[in-house]
């Protein structure tokens, strides 16, 4: 049964302290502590009320933040695939119901219904890490991976039936042990690259591969490969031969005639290279003239000239990585993060004015792929996400917003609508997307989940207005 989905609103409300112990005829005080950016800047940290009861502090002071975001954030629109497989690795959006899906060391699966339902093949990737993969048509698609410890290293699978079967390419024929960018820009012409400088290209469709010399004569890294059309683009990160220092030189390199011959666009040398110093670019993106790059510390590179000039930001500090992005057109895009000294510690940014400002959003996506207006996601916990308005802005002050306090939680939760919903259905889904609580709304804004017999894990709570269809969510913690 397919679901639509208009817009919803996330909000993390760290922690909720209540105090009362009851004096002056039993008043109380509540100490709301929320971590939230205000358009000027300014972070929101503690609202205190007194003179009223408990229960009414908390509804006022929680209405008031609800209140203050509806005003400072935009409203986001993904929400979980329930049913979906787990443990994903890499997606590509063909259609609003079409999704291709690999599993890193599994299957692979496609949706052609939207979410509502999966197929899945075995390929080869059964002890090898999936890295990425593309699709040039709707029948024809590549995936590329490896690993030093599985059985094959630099593989290559193709599929000429839209995923249902998957078939060898290459495996074990290249220096190193994986291929991690791969990009096609027909259903013959393809490139991919390697861990250990490995750039190749093939005109047949994977018959044979061809290396590629990019005219520089140091060793070279190619970590991402993206074409507009027929021009280009590549990533690269170089050390000069002859040399024990840590001495890199990062670069962007465009292609007019499908990799014959390549120019430099950007090129930037860090001496002594350290964690806190890498100025490493991760991903490149362009249409037309536009262009963004992104890479490590939180550098982020605009131009809107082809790249014969470059506008350079430090968008995000901490030794913050940006290490993907997906352009959805000269206005919106999305970046993936990642803490260098911490894996876990992951973002998703998104601008929608063509990277002048960017907004943290509440999901953490490993990748994203969106396709005429939608997009299909998977987070840090390798599950599967949907948006099936990705360029629909919500007016910020019509956004709904959700609300769960405590959050982390032990045992009862209050969830919080910023409106009243006429009608509604609250479902709570763990991590494999199963209903494990249920209850209904009915002229209600508020609503109390008994969260006790839970297992302690991440949940996703779901609210659905059955008079408009949207859907509003929120993650929760039971510890």
């Amino acid at each position: 049964m397919k679901t639509k989905v208009t817009s919803h609103f996330l909000l993390d409300l760290h922690s909720i302290k209540a105090e009362s112990d009851l004096p002056n005829g039993g008043l109380a005080s509540v100490t709301i502590t929320a971590p939230v950016t205000l358009p000027n800047d300014r972070s929101l940290r503690t609202l205190r009320t007194t003179g009223c009861s408990p229960g009414t502090m908390l509804r006022t002071a929680a209405l008031f933040i609800l209140g203050t975001i509806t005003f400072s954030l935009s409203a986001q629109q993904w929400f979980p695939v329930t049913g979906a497989p787990s443990g994903l690795a890499v997606c590509q959006t063909m259609s609003a119901d079409t999704c291709q899906i690999a599993r890193s060391m599994s299957d692979h699966f496609v949706t052609s219904d939207g979410g509502a339902s999966f197929d899945s093949t075995q390929t080869m990737f059964t002890t090898e890490w999936c890295l990425d993969m593309h699709f040039p048509t709707a029948q024809v698609g590549y995936a590329c991976g490896g690993s030093h410890f599985g059985v094959f290293t630099n593989v290559i699978t193709k599929t000429v039936d839209g995923g249902a079967s998957w078939f060898p390419v290459t495996n074990d024929e290249f220096p190193g042990y994986s291929f991690g960018s791969i990009h096609f820009v027909t259903q013959e012409i393809g490139f991919v690259s390697g861990d250990v400088g490995t750039f190749l290209k093939t005109v047949d469709g994977g018959a044979t591969f061809t290396p590629l010399e990019v005219q520089l004569p140091e060793l070279n890294s190619i970590v991402d490969i993206h074409f507009n059309g027929t021009n280009g683009y590549v990533c690269t990160r170089t050390r000069p031969l002859n040399t024990q220092d840590d001495d890199d030189i990062y670069r962007i390199l465009k292609t007019t005639d499908l990799g014959d011959t390549w120019s430099i666009l950007y090129a930037d040398t860090v001496l002594d290279r350290t964690y806190t110093t890498d100025r490493g670019v991760n991903s490149v993106r362009f249409l037309g003239a536009f262009g963004l790059a992104c890479g490590n510390n939180g550098l982020l590179l605009r131009t809107t000239d082809g790249g014969s000039t470059w506008s350079e930001s430090i968008l995000l500090s901490d030794t913050t990585f940006l290490r993907d992005m997906e352009m959805v057109n000269e206005q919106t895009a999305y970046i993936m993060t990642i803490r260098a000294y911490a894996g876990e510690l992951r973002n998703t940014l998104r601008t929608d004015d063509g990277g002048l400002t960017w907004t943290t959003m509440p999901e953490k996506f490993l990748n994203i792929s969106v396709k005429d207006g939608t997009g299909y996601a998977i987070d840090d916990e390798y599950h599967l996400f949907k948006n099936m308005d990705v360029l629909n802005r919500v007016p910020q002050h019509d956004a709904p917003v959700l609300a769960l306090f405590p959050n982390p939680t032990t045992g009862q939760v209050t969830m919080l609508l910023s409106g009243i919903l006429a009608i509604g259905h609250c479902s709570v889904f763990d991590g494999n997307g199963r209903v494990v609580l249920e209850q209904g709304l009915a002229a209600q804004r508020s609503l109390t989940l008994h969260t006790a017999g839970l297992a302690a894990g991440t949940y996703v709570v779901q609210v659905k207005d059955l008079g408009s269809d949207r859907i509003y969510r929120q993650r929760l913690v039971v510890q």
